[in-house]
């Protein structure tokens, strides 16, 4: 079976002609092809998005901007095999999606949350951002420091990936609970820097078993949904102190 013929796929996306002789022969600068160009003819042939950022990169030399279809990273093909990874993680370990729902986590990870003040259902957050960005249990009580240590990075990152994702409504709907919420408001207002990756980060925690102490993460994405990504929290908690008065949790604060 052939597919359509240089003169049918100008007809179909209403290009003048010769213009798609111009991406197959790869004369691209002369013909004025740009991302929109890319993004209608991969979604005409369906390609995947493997194979749209592939074409993208030949054609224009960068990686798309955003994703080929609204759902990408939604769905992690992997999921299974990298809820066998996180499980052989002595360290906490999670993956989220590019909405950053949970999709796979560890024993050590859950851990966190066996504390009094979560409700989650089934004993983890639905979605990671959520949680970070609006749970009193982050801002309060596990994230050390959350006001000046976590939200502006977690910020930033909602914001970069939204940007990038126009179609998701998950991540529509983060970002305007970040400006209906005074406090992240006045956070985001106040100017978060571009894309920050957690990869390296070290940001205090309090550890339900282990007390306070500093959170080291390491990050990677999975290459079948590359805005999708695996977390690994490693934990190493402070030197005992003579001058606290207790080894529970730290005394809730305002944020």
């Amino acid at each position: 079976m052939t597919g359509p013929t240089q003169d049918q796929v100008n007809y179909i996306l209403g290009w003048g002609r010769g213009k798609y002789a111009g991406v197959e022969g790869g004369k691209l600068p002369g013909r004025g092809i740009q991302t929109e160009h890319l993004h209608e003819i991969a979604s005409l042939f369906r390609l995947t998005e493997d194979e749209y950022r592939q074409l993208h990169l030949l054609a224009l030399g960068v990686m798309p901007p955003g994703p080929l279809y609204p759902d990408a990273g939604v769905r992690i093909p992997s999921q299974g095999e990298w809820q066998r990874v996180v499980d052989g993680q002595r360290e906490i370990a999670y993956v989220t999606n590019v909405q950053w729902g949970l999709v796979a986590w560890n024993a050590a990870f859950a851990r966190l949350f066996r504390v009094s003040g979560f409700t989650g259902g089934r004993g983890v957050p639905e979605n990671m951002m959520d949680w970070m960005l609006f749970s009193d249990l982050a801002r309060h009580r596990l994230l050390l420091d959350w006001e000046r240590s976590w939200a502006p990075s977690v910020l930033s990152q909602l914001h970069s990936v939204a940007l990038q994702n126009p179609e998701n409504d998950r991540l529509g709907q983060l970002m305007e609970r970040v400006r209906a919420d005074p406090v992240t408001r006045r956070i985001f207002n106040a100017g978060v820097d571009g894309y920050k990756y957690p990869d390296g980060d070290s940001r205090p925690l309090w550890h339900p078993d282990h007390g306070i102490g500093r959170a080291v993460m390491a990050s990677a994405h999975p290459s079948s949904a590359p805005q999708a990504r695996l977390i690994v929290v490693c934990f190493d908690p402070d030197a005992p102190s003579l001058d606290r008065d207790s080894e529970d949790t730290p005394t809730p604060r305002e944020a």
